[in-house]
């Protein structure tokens, strides 16, 4: 199933890249159903910038920045409350549809034409944070947030996506890294089976080892 004229209607496109990647969070917590359509984000940094300050924790933030990149899905929704109340931390800012970019990868030849078709005669927006702090030892990031966004990844991209993802992410260490795999810490965590758990481990493994 492909986003078409039906499932945008009277909707926007959110280019979500953090939690909003992984199909079970966005379902369970945000009542959110409608599929999705791969991206990468040109202008746009991501980093662990945006420090919730009710959780204790620190969670992607995106940033405008000339050459940067991200990797995404443009989610149709509305922005009502309840995804206001989820990214209370944000600002709704407007994507130029010439700085999106659609991965074909999963998509028949027709679909893309009319994907990008019915996109560009959708705003699209992308959450900017509010204000850009880096992690710290006081507030870490979770494993439990950091799987919820790999896991869309992988959905959607296989193993590309979660590269792409730990590359174009600045901002994570191994000292602000919490291991709360036996008991979640993110509110809206995906469910994860546990041969992926070990997958995504060793992912954020390797991005410390090559980051040292």
């Amino acid at each position: 199933m492909t986003v078409n004229k039906d499932t945008l209607s009277g909707k926007v496109l959110i280019a979500g890249y953090g939690s909003l990647l992984s199909q079970d969070s966005r379902q369970r917590f945000s009542g959110i159903h409608a599929p999705t359509v791969g991206v990468k984000v040109h202008n746009w940094s991501r980093g662990w910038v945006t420090r919730a300050f009710h959780e204790n924790q620190t969670y992607v933030g995106a940033i405008p920045k000339r050459g940067a990149w991200l990797n995404a899905q443009l989610v149709p929704t509305k922005i009502d409350p309840a995804l206001e109340k989820r990214e209370q931390d944000y600002r709704f800012s407007r994507v130029d549809i010439n700085d999106i970019d659609i991965d074909d990868s999963h998509l028949f030849l027709n679909d893309v034409t009319n994907v990008r078709e019915i996109i560009r005669n959708t705003p699209i927006y992308i959450c900017e944070t509010l204000e850009s702090n880096l992690a710290t030892e006081t507030y870490k990031v979770s494993f439990s947030y950091i799987a919820t966004c790999l896991i869309g990844c992988y959905e959607k991209q296989g193993n590309k996506g979660i590269d792409d993802f730990m590359r174009s992410t600045f901002g994570l260490s191994e000292s602000v890294f919490d291991m709360d795999v036996e008991k979640p810490k993110y509110p809206r965590a995906a469910s994860i089976p546990s041969d992926m758990t070990k997958h995504f481990l060793e992912a954020i493994s390797q991005h410390f080892r090559k980051t040292k």
